[in-house]
């Protein structure tokens, strides 16, 4: 083997091992299982609003109720003391996936913790139930 050819083989070699060191860098960036937990099926989420003017409804929707927009048992309440909208409801254990419906338009929450791509574009929240820990 000549030495050019030694050397383009080697400058080849540690390329792709420096691109391989940057993509296992960069995998831990969109990490599973990192959504928040309710571990005793009690589930609480709000939506701060970010606008001047606060919105005039604000519902909950995901994979828990098969993406209702409007489902009455999934409207958010304003809570003035916390200045946001909030919801609890208890949920069996699994994985959860959810956007906001802010006056009739999804939005994503931008307090989750964990997201995954909506196949209708955007992204969704993620958040996890767990079995509660025995006493």
């Amino acid at each position: 083997m000549r030495r050019t050819d030694y050397l383009s083989t080697l400058i080849i070699m540690v390329f792709r091992y420096i691109c391989a060191i940057i993509l296992l860098l960069f995998a831990g960036c969109g990490a599973r299982n990192t959504g928040r937990v309710f571990s005793d099926g009690n589930v609480a989420l709000g939506y701060r609003h970010t606008g001047n003017e606060r919105p005039a409804s604000v519902y909950l929707s995901g994979s828990f109720n098969d993406w209702l927009i409007s489902d009455p048992r999934f409207k958010c309440e304003w809570d003035p003391a916390e200045e946001k909208y909030s919801i609890a409801f208890r949920l069996v254990p699994g994985r959860y996936e959810y956007r906001f419906v802010v006056d009739g338009r999804w939005v994503h929450d931008p307090d989750a913790r964990e997201s995954a791509p909506d196949p209708l574009g955007g992204r969704l929240g993620v958040f996890y139930v767990t079995q509660p820990n025995p006493q």
